[in-house]
């Protein structure tokens, strides 16, 4: 520890980098909660009171976490809009994210913690010379004036989110995902050209015209009502108020456990954390949720009318169940969700077994595993209703917007814009 210490002296300006490094390391995994400055100083190296050498407090270091993370993005963008050759929008930014995976946890846990981020992070690039090239930076003030813009932005910052850690769980378990420039070139053709562009024709995905008197009969087959559906979980009443107070991050089992006028003991009787009864209650109401999309599926004519039946379904779903959103934000934007594919014994719809058998379309520089394409499929109306919450969007608003999302997933972006 010594030997370390006398290091410090000798290079400041080398020791201030090496802590911001090992900051930034404990996002190279998926981090929903902050780390403390011992640990930082255990990993570093050094002692705690020399952490203070170089930031006055944890405040100060976060700060400069965020600076150094909007400098680096700022930089690779500002690069990429200098370039002369035609390039792929966004594709480099793909690319820089899969080769710093700790860049895009941060993204993640300041998405997750802070719900201006999105308009802070906007700010940030335009106060650092980045070009506003696609509209994306200023729109974020004008939801209602630039309303397609930002369904666009939605559906693809999600999406290069969902693969971008989809590529990450494949390749861990140690399966050949290609170069990260392939996979970002050939990440935003699909979702430029979406199942049309990737498609053949006859093939299970290949997307089929629905007559608008086809939409609404499925529509009516997807409404909910109230009064002939279970009540919602008395534990999510509980997450949701406390999310109103403080926020998720800051929800714990204690605090949920005094919503609810009970003691933690009881909650801790059935659950070791609070990732392990988010979770657990979660796959309870997918569960139902399934058992819902099965039964509007049954007439579903083709796959494009069952991913209609599918969001219309989400959407009447969550909608009657808008304590869970809490929940549902905190593992759409954790990725956490993925973890629920897993499970073999899940219901699955005929088109959800048929996918399974017969597409292989997507290619993104690897073979992309089916049951991740459907999973990518589900969550999009959960990140819609989520959206729509955050900006008071009506029920025609938001079913606007997921019919907008289905026409992305269908034709592309490049269709649509």
């Amino acid at each position: 520890m010594k030997e370390k210490i006398v290091e410090i002296k000798e290079s400041k300006k080398n020791t201030r980098q090496l802590i911001l490094d090992a900051a930034f390391s404990f996002f190279l995994e998926p981090r929903f909660r902050d780390f403390s400055i011992n640990e930082l100083a255990s990993r570093v190296g050094i002692t705690k009171p020399a952490i203070y050498r170089y930031f006055s407090g944890k405040d100060a270091l976060l700060l400069e976490m965020e600076k150094y993370y909007f400098d680096s993005i700022a930089v690779r963008l500002r690069v990429m809009q200098s370039s002369f050759k035609p390039i792929i929008p966004f594709a480099e930014l793909i690319q820089f994210f899969v080769e710093n995976p700790e860049l895009i946890n941060y993204t993640i846990f300041k998405m997750t913690n802070d719900g201006n981020f999105e308009r802070t992070f906007a700010e940030a690039m335009l106060a650092r010379g980045v070009r506003d090239e696609f509209g994306y930076l200023s729109s974020l003030h004008s939801l209602k004036e630039d309303f397609l813009e930002r369904v666009q932005q939605l559906y693809a910052g999600f999406s290069i989110l969902f693969f971008i850690k989809i590529r990450e769980k494949i390749s861990k378990n140690g399966n050949c995902v290609g170069s990260p420039e392939i996979f970002g070139r050939k990440l935003v053709q699909f979702l430029l050209g979406g199942f049309f562009g990737v498609c053949k024709k006859g093939e299970t995905a290949f997307p089929q015209k629905i007559s608008k008197a086809r939409k609404e009969e499925h529509s009516k087959e997807c409404a909910i009502f109230q009064g002939l559906f279970p009540e919602e979980n008395a534990i999510f009443k509980a997450i949701a108020s406390c999310c109103e107070k403080c926020g998720m991050s800051s929800v714990t089992l204690e605090r949920i456990a005094d919503e609810l006028g009970m003691a933690k003991s009881s909650l801790y009787y059935y659950f070791d954390s609070k990732s392990q009864m988010l979770t657990s209650l979660m796959e309870r109401e997918l569960s139902l949720l399934t058992e819902f999309i099965r039964e509007n599926s049954v007439e579903a004519r083709n796959f494009s009318e069952y991913i209609w039946v599918l969001f219309h379904s989400e959407i009447e779903f969550f909608c009657l169940r808008p304590s869970i959103i809490p929940v549902l934000g905190w593992m759409i934007q954790n990725v956490s969700v993925t973890s629920l594919s897993t499970n073999s014994e899940t219901p699955q719809t005929i088109w959800e077994k048929r996918m399974k058998m017969l597409f292989e379309s997507v290619d993104l520089g690897f073979p992309l595993p089916p049951s991740y394409l459907m999973i990518w499929l589900g969550s999009l109306p959960a990140v819609a209703i989520i959206f729509g919450r955050k900006h008071s969007l009506s029920r025609e608003e938001l079913f606007l917007l997921i019919e907008m999302i289905f026409d992305f997933v269908q034709n592309g972006l490049e269709e649509n814009g």
